[in-house]
């Protein structure tokens, strides 16, 4: 399956959803465009470090503050330490691990 019929499946998939439960929310929408795009930085990485890299600290920024937030208010915000917390936070990690290295393989 190529990543433009990916891409057109999980579209319609979305707008069924969203359609049928509620409006789709401007954050949603570019959670769904930053995923399309992680997609295709996914098949080839190394064209794409740049944006790995952003989407990394992007995440990485976004569980700090998440707990951040959460700490303050833990009668209310508790359950984050076990959903969304950890669940970027291995998002954030898995890129560190898994993005080429920035060392380009000797020419020969």
């Amino acid at each position: 399956m190529s990543i433009e019929d990916l891409v057109a499946r999980l579209l319609a998939a979305a707008r069924v959803a969203f359609t049928q439960a509620r409006e789709l929310h401007p954050d949603e929408s570019f959670h769904i465009v930053w995923g399309v795009f992680l997609l295709v930085a996914a098949r080839n990485p190394l064209a794409h470090r740049s944006f790995l890299s952003f989407t990394m600290w992007a995440n990485l920024a976004h569980a700090l503050l998440m707990v951040a937030q959460a700490a303050t208010d833990l009668d209310r915000y508790w359950s984050k330490f076990l959903t969304d917390i950890p669940f970027i936070l291995i998002l954030a990690l898995g890129i560190f691990f898994l993005r080429p290295s920035e060392r380009v393989p000797a020419e020969g």
